[in-house]
Order: structure tokens, then C-alpha cells, then sequence
């Protein structure tokens, strides 16, 4: 234990260190760089597989649960999870956006909305249901024609025909 805190200082910064651990081992950042050699759609899609993976993995799910059911007793434990998880994913994002637009593939005005739009229309109804224990996670061979139909629709929106 006092190996593990001279490290992280406290029980906070372990916690958010260990949040970001995971997020960058299944979404690691590079994923959300523009790749010009390949279509946007590539790019859209592989993101969304990686992030459909990583929200119904075990171990998201049951930190999830117990994030929600533990927010309102510790609201800066909440912070620290959403900032070094969602909000990390959510930046990323909007900096794919913010290249993609530069670079003429997306007609974006708002690239924070666009990106928490893009990670909704991912999640669904579907992420409530594995939430509440009703349905299990979508399998591979599910994610993958659901990622296609969401980049669709997302470039549907936002894309100006050559993505």
C-alpha cells in the first residue's frame, strides 16, 4: 500500500490513473487520429468498435454500476471517473472532429456536440438495457453492422460526400 501511494499520492489519483489505464488500453488516443490514407468512415468505424468493446466490458459495466450508485454520496469521486474516462474519449474525439473538418471530410459547426452525439448514438437504449442486467453486451458480430449503421448516420449529418 505505501509503495502504491508514494506513487499516486492518494486514493483519488490511483483511481483516476487506473480509469485512464483502461480507457487508453482499448481506446488509445492514436485511434483518434486523422488518417488521410484511409477513408473517415475506417477511421468513424474503428472507433466505435473499440469504444462498443470497452463500454460492455465486464469491468466497465460493474464500474459503471457502482459509479452510478455510488454518485450522489461522492459527487468528486463522479468527476474524477467521468474526467479520466468519458470526458478523456469525448476530447479525443472532438479533436478527430476539429482535423477531419479542417481537412474538408466534415462540415461540423460543433464538434463538441457532434462527438457526444457520435458516442449516443453508439451507446443507445441498448447500453441502458446491459446497465439495468435486462440484456446482456452486444457480441462482435452485433457491434459491427451497429458501428457501421451509426458512422452512417453520423456522416449522413456531418459529412461532405467524400469521407
Amino acid at each position: 500500500k505505501l509503495t502504491v501511494y508514494s506513487h499516486f499520492s492518494d486514493k483519488e489519483t490511483l483511481f483516476s490513473a487506473a480509469i485512464e489505464a483502461k480507457c487508453q488500453n482499448m481506446l488509445p488516443v492514436p485511434i483518434f487520429e486523422l488518417d488521410e490514407s484511409q477513408p473517415l468512415r475506417t477511421t468513424l468505424t474503428k472507433i466505435g468498435l473499440a469504444f462498443l468493446e470497452l463500454i460492455h466490458s465486464p469491468d466497465a459495466v460493474e464500474l459503471q454500476r457502482l459509479m452510478n450508485s455510488q454518485a450522489t454520496q461522492d459527487p468528486e469521486m463522479a468527476r474524477l471517473f467521468f474526467e479520466a474516462g468519458p470526458q478523456r474519449t469525448l476530447t479525443a474525439m472532438e479533436n478527430l472532429i476539429r482535423s477531419a473538418n479542417a481537412a474538408g471530410q466534415l462540415d461540423v459547426s460543433d464538434p463538441k456536440q457532434a462527438s457526444e452525439n457520435f458516442f449516443s448514438l453508439l451507446q443507445g437504449c441498448q447500453h441502458m438495457r446491459v446497465m439495468i442486467g435486462y440484456q446482456q453486451p452486444m457480441t462482435a458480430s452485433e457491434a459491427q453492422p451497429h458501428a457501421e449503421q451509426v458512422v452512417a448516420l453520423f456522416l449522413r449529418a456531418y459529412g461532405k460526400g467524400n469521407e
